[in-house]
């Protein structure tokens, strides 16, 4: 499958993502995997799964020692991944080869970074960068080096924000459109014509803090958006609702549970994934 890609984007990265997209179509098995905090609670894994019958859900553990990253965010993927592109995945050196399998048994190219995340912040935001479309928000002061390296081999165009932890507070509607909890974000993003959504994160659960973020609470694909609980549950509800049906996606969600951020779920195998 290849996706139909903003005509604004630069020849040399619209031919980039071209070859990607052919590539990643044809590297794709039928399968779809997705990876997640294993200690999202049951109930939430539970309504997901009716929700998404064709997926494996892999819970992922973090990874551990005496230099591991604090508990509440232990065993969230977007600490220790970022997502590049549709096929191409960065992700932090040392992890459990069985989830690496997982990724690259669907065809993921896999790009090993440079040092793993550590400690407390900014040491665990090495690979908390938040793609939309050919926009990437994170700390460049932070950032691993071969995150850098790969926004840059894939034509993409990195935004310096001040947030560290730039993908947990940033949730991807679609190429041109966002929801964040973060005001700098939110402005930068308008600047370079994306639609933004601008929320308080009040009411998003990470136990062991006062608040998760929006981002951490779901993943994207071309066909839906899956939320780990129900975006009705937040004040800003019918925000996020009237926002997010723009994009004409379904909505794959948790009823009457509130957001819950698990620290993204990734998901690998389906042919919608932008």
């Amino acid at each position: 499958r290849i996706a139909l890609l903003d005509t604004a984007w630069p020849p040399v990265t619209y031919k980039l993502f071209l070859v990607t997209g052919l590539w990643c179509a044809l590297r794709r098995p039928d399968a779809m995997v997705l990876i997640h905090d294993k200690r999202i609670p049951g109930k939430y894994i539970l309504r997901l799964k009716e929700r998404l019958p064709e997926a494996e859900f892999v819970p992922f553990g973090g990874m551990n020692g005496p230099e591991a990253v604090y508990g509440s965010i232990l065993c969230h993927p977007d600490i220790y991944f970022f997502r590049s592109g549709p096929c191409s995945v960065v992700h932090s050196p040392g992890l459990p080869p069985e989830v690496l399998d997982v990724i690259s048994h669907n065809g993921i190219e896999l790009v090993e970074g440079r040092e793993p995340p550590r400690g407390k912040y900014p040491g665990t935001t090495r690979y908390n960068a938040a793609r939309v479309g050919r926009w990437v928000f994170l700390n460049t002061r932070f950032a691993d080096p071969a995150v850098l390296e790969e926004i840059n081999e894939r034509g993409l165009s990195a935004v310096h924000v001040e947030q560290g932890y730039s993908r947990c507070s940033v949730f991807p509607v679609d190429e041109g459109s966002f929801i964040t909890n973060d005001d700098v974000i939110a402005r930068e993003g308008m600047e370079r014509g994306l639609d933004v959504l601008s929320i308080s994160p009040s009411g998003i659960e990470l136990p062991g803090e006062r608040h998760g973020f929006i981002g951490g609470t779901g993943e994207v694909s071309d066909r839906a958006l899956i939320f780990a609980g129900d975006p009705a549950e937040h004040a800003e509800g019918e925000k996020i609702l009237s926002f997010i049906s723009k994009s004409g996606k379904e909505h794959v969600f948790v009823p009457e549970e509130p957001l819950y951020d698990c620290g993204t779920m990734m998901l690998f195998g389906d042919p919608g994934r932008y």
